[in-house]
């Protein structure tokens, strides 16, 4: 818990990454991360908006690219 809290603090600005605004615990085994509000949803939020369940080609590469700029940033941070 402390590990996974002290490296979201120390990751450096990235649009496709939610910041950690707060942590604290209840209990020895109950943790909370407080991020800002996703106005957007979550991703599954987004494949469930469509009648289909189902994203088109370009949405979908959009998305791809998205997820995958936060994970070079990451990696880039050597996180």
């Amino acid at each position: 818990w402390e590990n996974e809290r002290t490296i979201h603090a120390g990751i450096a600005d990235h649009i496709n990454i939610l910041k950690l605004t707060s942590s604290f615990s209840i209990s020895t085994k109950t943790y909370f991360i407080v991020t800002p509000f996703c106005e957007g949803g979550t991703l599954e939020d987004e494949v469930t908006r469509h009648p289909e369940r189902s994203l088109s080609e370009a949405r979908l590469k959009v998305l791809a690219l998205e997820i995958l700029a936060g994970l070079a940033h990451l990696r880039d941070h050597h996180v």
